[in-house]
């Protein structure tokens, strides 16, 4: 599976301003839910303050058989060996899309985001550091394969 970063500058605050997000390459919406879920702030925290994370170890640790734990956007029902993230905001809203829900292993999901923590910090400060813009940096972002 291909993913790619995509930089975003926010203009309107003090430097460094600029942040990586995690996108799949390919232009279906089934990871969309997944996308968003790597994207929130909360999930990129630091591990100590990650709830997601923590509910993903009570799990790997076998402290838990089965927690719903999420963000604000997407609610995951996480087991030993599956996770389905479902969007919060079915039903909520009229007007916006609603993300497809996803089953994924939970032992995966807990190494993405693991890899997602200790990459995103490094990814932007090289980013911050490098004096382009994030236009500049997302012309010359390749696909990468996990």
């Amino acid at each position: 599976m291909k993913f790619k970063i995509k930089y975003i500058q926010f203009k309107n605050i003090p430097k460094p301003n600029i942040q990586a997000c995690f996108l799949f390459s390919d232009s279906q919406t089934k990871y969309d839910i997944l996308e968003e879920l790597l994207n929130d702030s909360f999930v990129s925290a630091i591990p100590e303050d990650n709830h997601v994370l923590q509910s993903l170890n009570e799990i790997a640790s076998g402290k838990q058989e089965s927690l719903i734990s999420g963000t604000e956007r997407v609610m995951m029902h996480i087991a030993k060996n599956e996770t389905l993230l479902t969007d919060n905001f079915d039903g909520v809203y009229d007007n916006i899309d609603i993300l497809q829900p996803l089953k994924v292993s939970t032992s995966d999901l807990r190494d993405l985001i693991i890899w997602w923590i200790q990459e995103k910090p490094r990814l932007e400060k090289i980013a911050n550091d490098s004096g382009l813009s994030a236009d500049e940096l997302n012309d010359t972002s390749d696909n990468t394969d996990s």
